[in-house]
């Protein structure tokens, strides 16, 4: 309707203006024509004219089509997917020749060529491209040089470039301080400390005879008014020794039956009261006078009565097997004197511990008999710092010993000549092939060791899934040997890992690797 009524394309009303100094585009024409043409329409429309008096008639409102709408939107936004998305949809509608030509105007898509950049080496790749903060980060690890493979030529560079990156010379690392194996540095006061002993009588320290030597070279005598005599008794003398031990007892430090023979018992006990009344243990032939001064001032229940440890490790050794059973097991007591015993490795109570008051025996029930009641199956002794449990008996129709020694709760094994560095529990994966088909298994494997002078002992049991002990196997690693990377009935030890293949009747051939 306005076009018909003024008859100028949308670049004579731009010229048209511009002569009268606005300075505008047909573009914004156009956008002024959608946005007011209309309205200008409708009121038109909606007017009645009769003799030069116009009369608005009420009219029912139309609604705008769908088009509308969306080029209304197109153009108020001025934005190409809004025209894009205008044109897809309204191709026939009265505006769309509009869209299609701002389109292609102003929304074509430049294709860029994707050119393929040169691969550049960087700090990680070569040493020499990074800088001196770099090289340090690279060539270091907690404040020493790092020694891993991949690192080499980063310290070398750094080394190359006389950087020490905080990292402190083997000269100043190695400084010696005072201490027995170098007495002559130390200062008078120091040397004196290290030399001598006791609290109100200074005593030579007979046990440090390069520390005495330094301080009588200086002129010391550090506070030593009395020397200690060469001997009170010989361990050989049995009345000597008598009276130590019925003395040791009545204070509670238990050496055993005082029989005048310095046994193993005895020099638990010594040792025991050394520790308890603060003087040096008496591990030569010699007991020192400050030692018998000591132990004749003590009263009753001087030492306090030990208490049976929590955790302990079990050597099973039987006729029957070829190779000892090690185990971890918790006694918990119940009742006076009767503990429980649980087996932490298989997670299941075996049986009990009795005590027996004023005794060193102890008695061990194992299993169910006929009646329901627990069978007897073995009776052993308790040292006097109840540190260690032996006993022997039956076990499953064959004879059995075991040996027991008290562990702390955070109790690790470190290996002495095997080599072998594991964990008290590891975890890995088993594939199993059972009845043509192949099995993935998640595998908990439960490490007992038992260290001696003779080698060491590995029982480790397999846990397949959660569902209880699947197999156990045991192995012994001699003193002189080493184990690491040897392989026992089917079994390859590893520094960190151990891989085996097992044939089970409910799981299949299985190869099972744990770390």
């Amino acid at each position: 309707m306005l076009y018909v009524r003024f008859p100028l394309s949308l670049r004579n009303v731009e010229d048209l203006l511009h002569e009268r100094g606005i300075d505008i585009s047909h573009e914004t024409v156009r956008f002024w024509w959608n946005r007011f043409g209309p309205l200008f329409a409708a009121e038109i429309r909606n007017e009645i004219c009769l003799g030069g008096m116009c009369q608005s008639v009420p009219t029912v409102a139309q609604v705008p089509s769908r088009c509308d709408a969306l080029y209304s939107a197109a153009a108020e936004a001025k934005a190409c997917f809004a025209y894009e998305a205008y044109f897809e949809s309204c191709r026939d509608h009265s505006l769309a020749p509009i869209a299609d030509g701002y389109l292609k105007q102003f929304c074509q898509v430049e294709v860029v060529a994707e050119v393929d950049e040169e691969p550049t080496e960087t700090c990680s790749q070569d040493a020499k491209l990074c800088d001196d903060e770099q090289i340090c980060s690279w060539a270091t690890s907690n404040g020493l040089w790092d020694t891993s493979s991949n690192k080499q030529l980063h310290n070398q560079e750094a080394k190359n470039r006389g950087l020490e990156c905080g990292v402190e010379s083997p000269a100043k690392v190695d400084k010696k301080t005072c201490s027995i194996s170098s007495p002559k540095i130390c200062t008078d006061i120091h040397l004196c400390s290290l030399a001598t002993h006791g609290s109100q009588k200074k005593f030579w320290q007979e046990g440090y005879p390069t520390a005495i030597a330094e301080a009588k070279n200086r002129g010391l005598t550090c506070g030593v008014s009395e020397t200690s005599p060469k001997k009170v008794f010989d361990k050989n003398d049995k009345i000597e020794v008598k009276k130590l031990q019925k003395k040791l007892n009545s204070i509670g430090c238990t050496s055993g039956y005082p029989d005048g023979v310095w046994g193993r018992k005895t020099q638990a006990a010594v040792n025991r009261f050394s520790k308890t009344a603060g003087l040096p243990a008496a591990g030569s032939n010699i007991v020192s006078r400050e030692f018998t001064s000591a132990l004749f001032n003590a009263k009753q229940g001087f030492c306090p009565k030990p208490k049976l440890s929590s955790n302990w490790i079990v050597k099973q050794v039987c006729e029957k097997f070829d190779q000892p059973i090690i185990s971890t097991v918790k006694i918990t007591p119940t009742s006076e004197g009767i503990y429980n015993v649980r087996s932490v490795s298989e997670g299941i109570d075996v049986g009990t511990l009795k005590t027996f008051k004023n005794s060193d025996k102890v008695e061990f029930k194992f299993g169910v008999g006929t009646e329901g009641e627990l069978k007897v199956l073995g009776r052993g002794t308790l040292s006097s710092d109840k540190k260690t449990l032996t006993f022997a008996g039956e076990f499953n129709g064959g004879k059995c010993s075991f040996t027991s020694k008290a562990v702390s709760s955070n109790f690790k094994f470190k290996a002495k000549s095997s080599g072998l560095e594991y964990k008290k529990v590891m975890y890995g994966t088993a594939e199993c092939r059972k009845n043509t088909r192949t099995y993935s298994h998640k595998v908990k494997a439960l490490n007992d060791f038992w260290s001696e002078s003779n080698g060491e002992y590995l029982t480790t049991r397999f846990n397949f899934n959660d569902q209880g002990i699947t197999w156990t196997h045991r192995m012994r690693c001699r003193g002189t040997d080493k184990c690491v990377n040897k392989t026992f009935n089917n079994v390859t030890f590893r520094k960190d890992a151990i891989f085996l293949k097992i044939k089970s009747q409910e799981w299949g051939n299985c190869s099972i690797e744990v770390r």
